[in-house]
């Protein structure tokens, strides 16, 4: 996240990848300062556009860019299912026009309390209980998913090549 590093975005973003976008809910909660909430959406806006126009392949025939997966942290501060709705409406709201929206990879859950299937736009994991959070979990199954999904895993490469690789 680094501003010098930004010119490099083109160079090293690549579409044979998965992106985690991450972000702490904190600053998107109803109960934000309206400047850091505001600061946070173009934190978010400017990295989904930085992978989207790097990874697209619109131009090419194709149907976007890179997967991304939204993680919003601190879910230890911020446990309300609720407040996580919410955070999940703003962010459709904000960026349902942006053609890297497309790309952002959906949440779904069963709502045990409620008896209900959850659908966020965000992964909301609690960094405190790491591997133990369910979310956590679920983010990286997401990912892999998109991972084994990606044509280029289908690729076959000469075995020279991995040590070209190794090499570097």
């Amino acid at each position: 996240g680094q501003e010098q590093f930004y010119a490099l975005h083109l160079l090293v973003l690549s579409r044979l990848a998965v992106y985690a976008v991450c972000f702490d809910m904190t600053r998107l909660c109803s109960t934000a300062d309206p400047e850091d909430k505001r600061k946070c959406l173009l934190f978010l806006r400017f990295w989904m556009q930085s992978v989207w126009a790097s990874t697209s392949t619109v131009e090419e025939g194709g149907d976007g860019g890179a997967p991304i997966v939204l993680v919003g942290t601190h879910k230890d501060k911020m446990p309300s299912l609720e407040e996580h709705e919410e955070i999940s409406a703003l962010l459709f709201e904000e960026f349902r026009d942006s053609p890297a929206f497309a790309s952002v990879q959906q949440y779904s859950d069963q709502d045990a309390s409620a008896d209900k299937r959850l659908s966020l736009w965000f992964f909301p994991v609690d960094n405190v209980q790491g591997l133990k959070d369910r979310v956590v979990r679920a983010a990286m199954v997401q990912i892999q998913e998109c991972v084994e999904q990606g044509e280029y895993v289908k690729c076959k490469v000469a075995f020279t090549w991995l040590a070209v690789l190794d090499a570097l």
